[in-house]
């Protein structure tokens, strides 16, 4: 989560706007240096900021069909926006809405990973991954533990659209990443390239990784008395993993379907 959005969120939640902030929550926000302003009546400058709010495709929709509910939303958050610029004396020229396939400022992937997630699954797998973004900062354990479910949801939606029987109630992630890997010719054993069979192998090595780290580290299993507690990083780092890897295996899928 960004700081501006942390701040954000917590002025809605000073001034009693909860279900501003939690409709926040699903967004990114992100402002862009303008001009810097020098007033006549006193010496203090001011810099001038546009800011922008990418939302979910869903949601955007709605917003640019006039839904009364967003709008309530939105003038809430645009107040909320313009009134903690002014209390660190910033001016906001403009507040943008746009679509989050758009935003780009946390990696370069996110974007096309989250493109490709709402073609391949309209919702089950983007939700997750949304989820996954938001919660990196102030729940880093509830992320690891959904960037492992992505992982694992890619891997049965692959299979299920290839009519590849599993044990759907019970199958460890590296049972299930290697019966995917194999159906997609991406295990290192079906390449005889050295090359390959290491990318490959380290394939395989993340997705077990982050089995083994949502194990440890995510909130799937009650705590022990001496639980390491994942930081922000941590979170960061296996969430990026696993849309890298759910983007290699859904375009890989895709390709192959097609020959």
């Amino acid at each position: 989560m960004s700081e501006l959005k942390t701040q954000i969120i917590n002025w809605l939640y000073e001034i009693e706007e909860k279900e501003a902030a939690d409709f926040l929550e699903k967004c990114e926000i992100d402002n862009t240096y303008i001009d810097t302003a020098f007033p006549l009546y006193d010496n203090q400058v001011i810099d001038v900021y546009d800011v922008s709010v990418y939302t979910p495709p869903k949601i955007y929709k709605e917003i640019t069909q006039k839904n009364k509910q967003y709008s309530i939303y939105i003038n809430k958050l645009e107040e909320a926006i313009r009134d903690n610029a002014d209390a660190d004396n910033i001016s906001v020229r403009n507040v943008v809405w746009k679509p989050l396939i758009n935003y780009d400022t946390k990696s370069p992937n996110e974007p096309n990973i989250t493109e490709i997630l709402i073609e391949f699954s309209s919702q089950e797998i983007h939700k997750i991954w949304s989820n996954a973004l938001s919660r990196q900062d102030n729940d880093p354990e509830g992320a690891i533990t959904l960037s492992r479910s992505m992982v694992e949801s890619v891997c049965k939606h692959i299979l299920d659209d290839r009519n590849i029987s599993y044990n759907s109630k019970n199958i460890e992630l590296s049972e299930l990443y290697k019966l995917t890997a194999t159906e997609l010719n991406l295990a290192p054993e079906q390449h005889d390239e050295k090359i390959f069979k290491q990318i490959l192998g380290g394939c395989s090595a993340i997705v077990n990784g982050l089995g083994l780290l949502r194990n440890n580290l995510g909130d799937a299993h009650g705590p022990g008395r001496n639980k390491i507690k994942p930081k922000a990083r941590h979170a960061s780092l296996a969430v990026n993993l696993s849309g890298s890897m759910c983007l290699f295996l859904i375009e890989t899928h895709k390709e192959n379907k097609k020959t």
